[in-house]
């Protein structure tokens, strides 16, 4: 066993705190053994200020020796240069968030030093951080929480005295965007909505940390909540909005917001008949009639004279509700274009029970709509031709054509919840989705182009009226239109879904020519219209 050095002979705790720099030390000696050395040992307590790093600072010493870190319960965040006895933090401590194991600010650890004879002694140091008020950064005076309905738009400016620059983090902080010059704090590109809360909780309390930065480059964090509360004048409306459609991506400008309602599929085998269940319908999922085609007519009377399921009220679905079950995640693919629940797919176009309407809202006697489940197209085809047919049964979707103009010139549908803009001249495509989500109108910034199952809903032909959905004044007034939507129709193509049909407005009978409410692709280079439109995905 090694003979310990005496506290004379070695002199540890004058060469440790006599004349050291940073601060005023104490010194209690005792002589124990162990603590990370073989000899006598003793401690000593400090006080430095936070953003310090170096914490003592050792004087000449007529021996040489060799200092080490050998203990202590926060001595992973101390270091000590072995020649001169230098020990000081790894990182500068900040007392606003401490990192010692008690998280008091109160730090432990214990260094040793050793001669060149191998004989040592230990020293437990105990520092005590403190305040530096100066680094605190600007006084944040701002609440720590406001309150604001649902559907409204966020102004609010940070009050921060001495600050020079402003940011925000925290679990919700992808929810907000902020000016980091004036501190001004806005929703980033969406308007909460009570109903469908989008903060991390789900619970309508969107949480973040404001940060003011003073000209020293300090700053200050303060929590920061904006909860939201219900809008009971919105109900009756939201009680309506029907969310039909199933787009198969979540095609809104920013990831992660509540965008794309997917209906629930579930199937369901009655009296050995296989049928899916989608929102308030009954699909037909019968594999003895996945090759089967038929006239237009003879879809109407086999669907009408079909027993499936212990039901007999089947029916050929007219476009929107045969839209519902369309996957566009599965366009151009090996898959057609439906959802993966349904037992009978097939690539081939399928009957609607939708007439081509000509003028004066006449009905051609030769044409009807099919939509294709290669790719989720949809157009008119000769009536007397053989096309695939699935029944439904169930609540028939329908639109109301009830559209209300504001004072802005923006137009809502209660039926779907939709607000619509008025359209802009042709455009490529990815001019119109940076036109649209740059959009400020009517005092709203949240503006995006429409994906195609929004489209779908001012489609002339399902709704007679629906050319010119604003009364007098129609969406589209002059002509054939295509209008770009946002939903992809091939990744490797770059093509996208788009609306079209061809209409004449002449300001007196409002009629038009046949209606080719065809849904088609385009390449994203192509220019066509395009209409902004806000509200929540369908």
């Amino acid at each position: 066993m090694k003979t310990p050095l005496s506290i004379a002979s070695l002199s540890l705790v004058t060469i440790l705190f006599i004349g050291c720099g940073g601060g005023t030390a104490t010194s209690n000696t005792s002589n124990n053994s162990g603590n990370g050395g073989d000899g006598n040992s003793s401690q000593e307590t400090k006080s430095i200020i936070e953003n310090t790093k170096t914490v003592l600072t050792m004087p000449e010493s007529k021996k040489t020796l060799t200092y080490s870190v050998v203990g202590g319960e926060d001595a992973k965040k101390f270091q000590i240069n072995p020649q001169t006895g230098v020990l000081t933090f790894k990182t500068a401590p900040d007392f606003e968030n401490p990192t010692d194991s008690n998280g008091d600010n109160i730090y432990e650890v214990t260094i040793q030093a050793t001669d060149k004879n191998g004989k040592s002694t230990t020293q437990n140091i105990v520092i005590t951080v403190t305040n530096d008020i100066v680094d605190d950064g600007p006084k944040n005076s701002s609440p720590n929480q406001i309150t604001i309905k649902e559907n409204k738009k966020l102004d609010f400016t940070i009050t921060a005295d001495g600050a020079i620059s402003y940011g925000i983090e925290g679990e919700d902080q992808k929810r907000f965007q902020i000016d980091t010059s004036t501190g001004k704090l806005s929703f980033n590109q969406f308007l909460p909505d009570f109903e469908k809360p989008s903060d991390v909780n789900k619970d309508n309390n969107y949480t973040i940390d404001l940060i003011a930065t003073d000209d020293q480059n300090y700053s200050s964090k303060k929590p920061f909540t904006v909860v939201i509360t219900n809008d009971t004048s919105d109900d009756e409306a939201e009680s309506n909005w029907v969310h039909i459609y199933k787009t198969g991506a979540n095609d809104g400008p920013t990831d992660g917001l509540p965008f794309g309602d997917d209906r629930a599929f579930t199937a369901e085998t009655i009296d050995g008949n296989r049928v899916i269940h989608v929102g308030q319908r009954m699909w037909q999922d019968d594999v003895v009639n996945k090759n089967a085609a038929y006239s237009f007519d003879d879809a109407q009377n086999y669907c009408e004279s079909l027993d499936y399921a212990g039901f007999s009220d089947w029916r050929v679905p007219n476009r929107h509700e045969l839209f519902e079950i369309v996957n566009y995640g599965h366009s151009y693919s090996s898959k057609p274009t439906i959802d993966d629940i349904f037992q009978n797919s097939s690539k081939i176009n399928y009957r609607t029970s939708e007439n081509v309407i000509g003028q004066n809202n006449s009905v051609l006697t030769n044409q009807a709509f099919v939509i294709s489940f290669i790719d989720g197209t949809s157009y008119p085809l000769d009536r007397d031709n053989n096309y695939g047919v699935r029944c439904v049964r169930g609540e028939r979707l329908t639109y109301t054509e009830t559209i209300t103009k504001d004072a802005d010139d923006i137009y809502r549908d209660p039926k779907t919840g939709l607000w619509w803009g008025k359209p802009a001249g042709t455009e490529n495509m990815e001019s119109a989705k940076h036109r649209c989500e740059g959009l400020v109108f009517g005092g709203y910034d949240d503006w995006r182009l429409p994906n195609i199952s929004e489209i779908h809903t001012i489609m002339p032909s399902v709704v007679p009226t629906r050319y010119h959905p604003y009364g007098a004044e129609p969406l589209l007034q002059d002509g054939g239109h295509q209008l770009w939507s946002s939903t992809p129709k091939d990744d490797t193509n770059g093509r996208y879904l788009d609306n079209y049909w061809n209409n004449a407005w002449n300001g007196s009978n409002q009629g038009r020519d046949v209606m080719n409410d065809e849904t088609i692709g385009l390449e994203n280079g192509d220019s066509v219209f395009s209409i902004c439109i806000r509200g929540g995905h369908l």
